[in-house]
């Protein structure tokens, strides 16, 4: 095995509980785990919908909804302008079932096509759907940062309605009406809602005011229950990895019980299915992990809309053709991935390894590589580097397309516009979030760029220790299949809500490399016979030489691994060390 190894020395540190009560009538593995995540009382864990956060104070809801409403009324086109990820696929078709359960008769959808008009509500997007001429378009997932585009779309007479959960800039496109938690002045009790959950709440307030105004009744039609829409939520928020905050786990909470109850879209349920995954017994990881990839690899590679299509259609053949597609759009994705990870590698290791610890950041071009692709490769690059990274990639007019993935305490888009306000001239366009940001660029200006990126990282880092940190949960001894499955059931996990790992010292009994440098290994603890079935993926990316039969240092996740009907418990390890003592602390 060659050693193609790219990354920082990793270390091994334990969380420190945040808060010491003894209240939580829970496994005592997942007691230990809830310490670690500021959970000291059982109502903390009730992610009963009558815990949300209620609408009112989102800003602008009412005057938004107002508009929807009238729209509705009056027959108008309404357009929903959706973005081309899982969460604006899920935004999307929410917002028009939503509206035709309401009685709209003339809504539509479309969503951007990557390489031809970007991200966002561009002005080349607006100019591709100005024939149709809709009266009111309602942004999904985008639209904060759509000055221009937005500014057309009104000259053309629309009116233009954003819902949106990016941050946004100095200036406010002058839509008619903006819905955004993150807006300065908001005063909604959580700015972590995705682009869907957004659109749900927005959905939600506008049915409100249409049984205010007795138009269901009125119109003959039963009035929808919003709960029913909460598999999209679910999806789209764990596909776009908002943090995990207590109103959004309420939300995918909700969701995720009405896709084991079998009650979800037929299009999420065939995803899962495909993907060997049992109703009844899917979590938020099946979603993180099958359902989010697929639908974003339409979007990344072809045309979202497939992934809008599986979610509305209620024709079951029509259905199983567009997951057939997803499936092959995937499949695809993860070949060009593994093609650019290795470049990247390359890449890496001929500009960093003699310099890692002065350069901050990672950032790379190459021009042969897919535009769709780049925020996979940031995370990977990230993963293997414990930097923050971007990559671009050129796009088909000229332009090169960058995506970012930060570190915490690092807000990456705080970056681009520390840059921008030294060069204002040096985006076409930028956004995101703390921990992924999206940008444009000309291939002139990127040498300049990434100058400017080291020193901006220089400034905001000063002199941080580059550490790839593994924040473990601690020792446990119980590693059976009910800890197992207790683990498995005591989330949502997701970002900030981060699925547990563990932590402990193993003899390794046996191991066997697989295909893609994964390794398969025999566990047992230094005080027992017993042993556990363990494995590494990407293994050969952190070590050069499979490891010997003796004692190592292990991090963790416990998991239940179904096959063939037997459930038995497994470590995912994502951590190795021999030296046995290699472990510290980090405050809660």
């Amino acid at each position: 095995m060659s050693d193609d190894r790219i990354i920082l020395n990793r270390t091994l540190v334990r969380r420190t509980p945040c808060v010491e009560s003894d209240d939580l009538d829970v496994h005592p593995v997942l007691k230990q785990v809830y310490k670690n995540r500021d959970i000291s009382d059982s109502r903390q864990l009730d992610y009963s919908l009558n815990n949300l956060l209620p609408p009112a104070k989102l800003s602008n809801l009412d005057e938004a909804s107002d508009i929807i409403v009238s729209a509705i009324q009056a027959n108008a086109p309404i357009l929903i302008a959706g973005d081309f990820d899982a969460d604006g696929a899920t935004g999307s078709a929410l917002g028009y079932l939503a509206l035709t359960a309401f009685g709209a008769r003339k809504v539509s959808y479309i969503c951007p096509d990557r390489q031809l008009f970007g991200y966002g509500l561009t002005e080349d997007f607006v100019k591709s759907f100005a024939e149709a001429q809709p009266d009111l378009v309602i942004t999904v997932d985008n639209g904060i940062t759509s000055l221009a585009g937005v500014r057309l779309a009104r000259e053309y007479g629309m009116s233009v309605v954003i819902t949106d959960h990016h941050l946004p800039g100095d200036e406010l496109p002058e839509a008619d009406s903006i819905v955004n938690p993150r807006l300065p002045g908001d005063q909604f009790g959580s700015k972590n809602l995705a682009g869907v959950g957004v659109m749900w709440y927005v959905m939600s307030f506008v049915r409100k005011k249409l049984r205010e105004e007795k138009w269901f009744e009125s119109e003959g039609i039963a009035e929808p229950n919003m709960a029913h829409y909460l598999d999209l939520v679910a999806v789209g928020t764990i596909a776009d990895v908002v943090p995990l905050d207590y109103n959004n786990r309420i939300l995918v909470s909700e969701g995720l019980k009405l896709i084991n109850r079998g009650c979800c879209r037929y299009g999420i349920r065939c995803l899962l299915e495909e993907s060997g995954k049992r109703i009844g017994d899917v979590v938020s990881e099946d979603l993180a992990f099958t359902v989010g990839p697929k639908l974003n690899a339409a979007g990344r590679l072809d045309d979202i809309s497939y992934g809008v299509k599986c979610l509305v259609s209620t024709d079951a053949e029509e259905v199983r053709s567009v997951v057939k597609t997803l499936e092959r759009l995937n499949i695809t994705r993860k070949s060009m991935e593994v093609e650019m990870v290795q470049a990247a590698k390359e890449e890496v290791r001929n500009t960093l390894t003699s310099i890692q610890h002065s350069m901050l950041g990672v950032c790379l071009y190459n021009a042969d590589w897919h535009q769709g692709i780049v925020g996979l490769i940031a995370s990977r690059v990230r993963e293997y580097t414990g930097k923050p990274a971007i990559i671009f990639a050129p796009d088909n007019e000229g332009r090169l397309r960058g995506s970012g993935r930060s570190i915490q305490g690092l807000n990456l888009r705080d970056v681009l516009a520390s840059i921008e306000a030294i060069e204002p001239e040096i985006f076409v366009q930028y956004g995101g979030h703390a921990m992924a940001a999206g940008m444009t660029l000309f291939e002139t200006n990127l040498e300049r760029f990434k100058s400017l990126y080291q020193e901006e990282l220089s400034r905001q880092l000063g002199d941080r220790k580059w550490e790839n940190q593994i924040l473990s949960d601690g020792e446990i001894c119980d590693l059976g299949l009910e800890a197992a499955e207790e683990v498995r059931s005591g989330g949502p996990w997701g970002q900030q809500f981060e699925e547990p790992v563990f932590d402990g010292i193993f003899n390794v009994v046996s191991h066997r490399m697989l295909k893609n440098g994964h390794l398969s290994v025999r566990l047992s603890s230094p005080n027992s016979n017993k042993t556990v079935a363990g494995i590494f993926f990407r293994y050969s990316n952190y070590h050069s030489h499979p490891p010997e039969n003796r004692s190592y240092r292990c991090a963790f996740h416990l998991v239940v691994n179904e096959f063939r009907g037997s459930r038995k418990p497994q470590l995912n390890l994502i951590y190795m060390s021999d030296d046995i003592s290699n472990v510290g602390t980090f405050p809660g």
